[in-house]
Parts: structure tokens; C-alpha cells; sequence
């Protein structure tokens, strides 16, 4: 599957997809037909790294970056069947901040805040036990005192 054929292939395919997104085309027909489906055919780490980095670029226009976050925009692999329909993507929620007030913060409280928390709050009377300290660094969730 190393096959360069292959991946010129892939390169058209997306260049003719970036070029209908960014023209609209690729929008109108997303509304009218369903979500647009993108084929793409990964062989090897570099075909795998190119995808990656198209995605990216399709994610830097807002617009197609919602066309993909919402389902709208659709990838299946050349070549594969499937028996069920892709569903959209729930939209990541977007947490930012969390309060305690008081009590003892544990390692379970840590594990329990909302994927996406960047950071807490928490009171004057909050204790924090060693084992969530340590998974709030590795969450990379930081901690604000609230002296008040």
C-alpha cells in the first residue's frame, strides 16, 4: 500500500475538496445532499501525516471548521464499506473554569471536572489531597485561590 500513485490520488481528491469548500460548492452541496463525504485512502505514516495536515488547514476557515465539527463534512476510506451511517460529531463542550467553595478536593473530583475544564476556582476552605494536585498537573488544569 505503499504506492505513490495512491497518494497523488489522495492529494487531487482533497485539493478538489479544499477548492469546492472554498468556493462554496462544496457547502451547497452539503446542505442539499446530506454531508459531504471526503474519500480518502491512507496507506503509510506519510499518507497518514499529509491527511492530517489537510485537515488542519481545512480546520483554519471557520466555516469548513464547523462543516467538520458538526458532521457536516464526512471522511471514509477508499475502498472501505460500512453498514452504518457516520454520525455528526457532538460539538466539544468548551469549559473553561470550575468553583469549589469548600471542602476536600480529591484525585475522584479531579477525574469528575468536564473534559475541556482549563481551571478552578476554589475557596479560602478548599483542601486539596496530594493525588489531585498531582492529576490537576497532568490535566493541565491550573488553580486559583479565591482569598475573599
Amino acid at each position: 500500500m505503499n504506492d505513490p500513485a495512491i497518494a497523488q490520488m489522495i492529494r487531487e481528491v482533497l485539493a478538489e475538496e479544499l477548492g469546492k469548500l472554498r468556493t462554496g460548492q462544496g457547502n451547497q452541496a452539503a446542505q442539499s445532499s446530506g454531508p459531504e463525504t471526503l474519500t480518502v485512502s491512507v496507506g503509510n505514516d506519510g499518507e497518514l501525516q499529509d491527511l492530517v495536515r489537510r485537515v488542519l488547514a481545512m480546520a483554519a476557515t471557520p466555516s469548513t471548521r464547523a462543516a467538520l465539527e458538526t458532521g457536516k463534512t464526512v471522511f471514509r476510506l477508499q475502498g472501505a464499506t460500512t453498514n452504518r451511517a457516520v454520525e455528526p460529531l457532538a460539538p466539544q463542550a468548551r469549559v473553561s473554569d470550575t468553583t469549589i467553595e469548600r471542602g476536600v478536593m480529591s484525585e475522584r473530583m479531579v477525574d469528575r471536572l468536564p473534559a475541556g475544564t482549563k481551571r478552578i476556582l476554589i475557596g479560602k476552605a478548599v483542601r486539596m489531597t496530594p493525588l489531585a494536585k498531582d492529576r490537576l498537573r497532568q490535566r493541565r488544569i491550573t488553580v486559583e485561590r479565591n482569598d475573599s
